[in-house]
C-alpha cells in the first residue's frame, strides 16, 4: 500500500492528467473550428467570389477564363472547384467549406508522415502522438477564420499543401524503391503549385535547388530544370502585374524599416491573435518573428549543410525557404498600405505551417527522453500553448446572424437591381460592377439568386397575389421608412412583424396593396423585417404576405 504514494507514482498520475487534458484540448480545438465554419456559413458570395466565382462561371466554356489572372494570381485549379460547387452542387458553397477543412486535414497528414519519420532518439510512441495531435489542431487555429470560412479561399489551402507534398515526395525518391513514382508525384504536385496562386512560382525552381543539392541524377535535375523554365514561361505570357503592387527591390528600397517591420509580423501573427487582439501591443508579434527568423537559420544550418540527415527534414527546410519568400512577395504587395496588413486574418494560415515545419525539426533534434524537450516539458509547453490558443478558438462560437441576414439583404438588392450602395457594398466594394455579374447570375439562375426565395424576382413586372385565400394571421407595426440616396425610386421599410403562438416568422414576405398588387419584398429576421418597395405604391394600408401568414400593416 505504501508504493501507491510513491513519488513515481504521483509522477505517472500528473502524466496521465496532462495526457488527457492535452487530448482534450486538441479535439476541443478542431471541434471549435468546425463549428465554427457551420456558425459563419452563408449561401451569399462575398468579395472575390463575385467576379472569381460567378462571373468566371459564366464565362466558363472557353479557356481564356480558366487560365485568366485574378489579381496576380492564376487560380486556374481552384477554378475546377468552382465549377464543381456550381454545376454538381448548386453554388450553395458547402461542397468549397468542406474542401477547405479537407485540405488542412490532409496539411496535418502530410506533416504527421514527416513527423513519424523524424523520431528522435529514445522518443516515446505516446510523446510522438501527443507532437502529432497538438500540430495538427495547431492547423485548424481561429486565427485563419477568414479563409475556413469562405468559400473563395481554397487556393489559399492549395497553394501551401500541394508545395509541402512536393518537397515531400521529391525527398521520398531518394533512395526509395519506389523512386520514380515519388519523384513524378512531386513533379505532378510542383507543376500544380503553379496554378494555385502568385506565390506557387517559386516551387519548381526551389525543388530544382533541392535536387541539386541532394544529388539527385542527371536526367532528374534536367527534368526539374525544363519544367521550371517551360512552365514558368508559360505562367508569365501575357502576365500584367498589379499596378498596386511594387517590385521586392524597390519596396525594400521605399520602404525599409516597413519590410522589415511587416514581414517579421506576419511571422509572429498566430501568437498575436493566441493572446488577444484587444489591447495588447504588436511586439508579441514582432518577438515571435524574430524568433522564427532565427529558428530557421539554426535549422537550415543543422540539416541542410550537415551531412546524413533525413531527407524528408531538408524537405521542411525548403518548405521554410518557401514560406519565406511567400512573406516577402506579401510584404512586397501590401506593406504600402499599412503593416498592419501583415496580421490579417487570411496571411495566417501558411505562417501556422511554417510553425509547424519548425516545431517537428525542433521535436526531432531536442526531443526524446535523453532531449532537452523532455517528456514533462514537452506536455507543460503544449498544454500552456492550448490554454492561449482557447481564448481565439472559442470566438468560433459567436453569433453571426446579423453579418448574415445582411448578406442576404444585399442579395436581395441585387436580384432587384437596386442601387443601394451602403447595403451591397457589404458584400462587394464596386457596386455598378456587382450589379452587371448579379443580372448575369440572376439570368442563368446561378448560387444564391437562382434559388428560393431570390429566383426570379423582380419588380419589372407584375406579381398579383389572391388576397381571398385563407391565411394565419399576424400582426406588423412599422419602425422606419427611408429612402435610399442612389435609388430615389425605392424606399426600405423597416418594422416589426408577430406571430400566434409558437409559430415561426417566415423567412421571406411579399408586401403588396389591399388589391394584391406586389411592389416590394421583404426578408425576416427573428421578429423584425427589412422590405425594398417601390416609393410610389406605398399607401396605407400595405399588406405583408408570408409562407401561411398574412397581415395588414398601417403606413403614416
Amino acid at each position: 500500500m505504501g508504493s501507491l504514494g510513491s513519488p513515481t507514482s504521483h509522477v505517472n498520475q500528473v502524466d496521465r492528467n496532462l495526457t488527457i487534458s492535452i487530448v482534450s484540448g486538441c479535439l476541443l480545438m478542431v471541434v471549435l473550428a468546425i463549428v465554427g465554419g457551420v456558425r459563419h456559413y452563408t449561401p451569399v458570395p462575398l468579395g472575390d467570389m463575385w467576379d472569381g466565382f460567378i462571373d468566371f462561371y459564366t464565362k466558363s466554356d472557353g479557356a481564356a477564363a480558366w487560365w485568366a489572372q485574378h489579381n496576380e494570381h492564376r487560380i486556374t485549379l481552384t477554378k475546377i472547384l468552382f465549377w464543381l460547387d456550381l454545376k454538381c452542387f448548386g453554388g450553395t458553397f458547402w461542397f468549397l467549406f468542406a474542401v477547405n477543412y479537407l485540405f488542412v486535414g490532409i496539411s496535418g497528414g502530410v506533416f504527421y508522415l514527416i513527423l513519424r519519420e523524424s523520431r528522435p532518439h529514445k522518443a516515446r510512441r505516446q510523446d510522438e502522438g501527443l507532437v502529432a495531435l497538438f500540430l495538427g489542431s495547431w492547423l485548424f487555429f481561429w486565427s485563419q477564420k477568414e479563409n475556413l470560412t469562405w468559400g473563395f479561399q481554397s487556393q489559399f489551402f492549395l497553394a501551401y499543401l500541394l508545395p509541402l507534398g512536393a518537397f515531400y515526395n521529391l525527398a521520398k525518391s531518394m533512395g526509395s524503391v519506389r523512386a520514380t513514382p515519388y519523384f513524378a508525384i512531386a513533379l505532378v504536385l510542383g507543376a500544380a503549385s503553379v496554378i494555385t496562386m502568385a506565390n506557387g512560382v517559386l516551387v519548381l525552381p526551389l525543388m530544382t535547388v533541392f535536387g541539386v543539392v541532394s544529388r539527385q541524377s542527371w536526367r532528374r535535375t534536367v527534368v526539374l530544370i525544363m519544367s521550371t523554365v517551360s512552365l514558368l514561361s508559360l505562367y508569365f505570357m501575357d502576365y500584367q502585374s498589379p499596378a498596386a503592387h511594387g517590385s521586392l527591390a524597390h519596396q525594400w528600397a521605399t520602404y525599409p524599416w516597413q519590410m522589415g517591420q511587416f514581414v517579421l509580423y506576419e511571422l509572429g501573427s498566430p501568437f498575436y491573435y493566441m493572446v488577444g487582439l484587444e489591447g495588447l501591443d504588436k511586439r508579441i508579434a514582432l518577438v515571435a518573428g524574430m524568433i522564427f527568423v532565427l529558428a530557421m537559420g539554426f535549422f537550415c544550418s543543422l540539416f541542410l549543410f550537415q551531412s546524413s540527415q533525413p531527407p524528408t527534414l531538408v524537405a521542411l527546410i525548403f518548405f521554410l525557404f518557401y514560406i519565406g519568400g511567400t512573406v516577402l512577395g506579401t510584404a512586397a504587395g501590401r506593406v504600402q498600405f499599412g503593416t498592419d496588413q501583415a496580421l490579417s486574418s487570411r496571411y495566417t494560415t501558411p505562417i501556422l505551417m511554417g510553425w509547424v515545419a519548425l516545431s517537428i525539426l525542433c521535436w526531432r533534434r531536442f526531443g526524446g527522453d535523453s532531449g532537452w524537450l523532455s517528456p514533462g516539458k514537452l506536455r507543460w509547453g503544449i498544454l500552456t500553448l492550448l490554454v492561449l490558443m482557447f481564448p481565439t478558438q472559442r470566438t468560433a462560437l459567436k453569433s453571426q446572424e446579423q453579418r448574415i441576414f445582411e448578406g442576404k439583404f444585399a442579395a436581395l438588392a441585387l436580384q432587384l437591381q437596386i442601387y443601394d450602395r451602403a447595403q451591397i457594398q457589404r458584400i462587394y466594394p464596386n457596386v455598378p460592377k456587382v450589379l452587371s455579374i448579379a443580372r448575369k447570375a440572376s439570368f442563368h439562375h446561378l448560387s444564391v439568386l437562382g434559388r428560393f426565395p431570390l429566383k426570379d424576382l423582380s419588380l419589372q413586372t407584375v406579381e398579383q397575389l389572391d388576397l381571398s385565400k385563407t391565411f394565419n394571421g399576424c400582426i406588423a407595426g412599422l419602425y422606419s421608412i427611408d429612402w435610399i440616396a442612389d435609388d430615389p425610386q425605392m424606399q426600405i421599410l423597416k418594422g416589426r412583424i408577430e406571430f400566434p403562438g409558437d409559430h415561426k416568422a417566415p423567412k421571406f414576405i411579399k408586401i403588396s396593396d389591399k388589391d394584391g398588387q406586389v411592389f416590394g419584398y421583404g426578408l425576416t429576421q427573428g421578429t423584425e423585417f427589412r422590405a425594398y418597395v417601390v416609393a410610389d405604391k406605398l399607401k396605407s394600408p400595405v399588406v405583408l404576405t408570408g409562407e401561411n401568414f398574412r397581415c395588414e400593416l398601417v403606413v403614416e
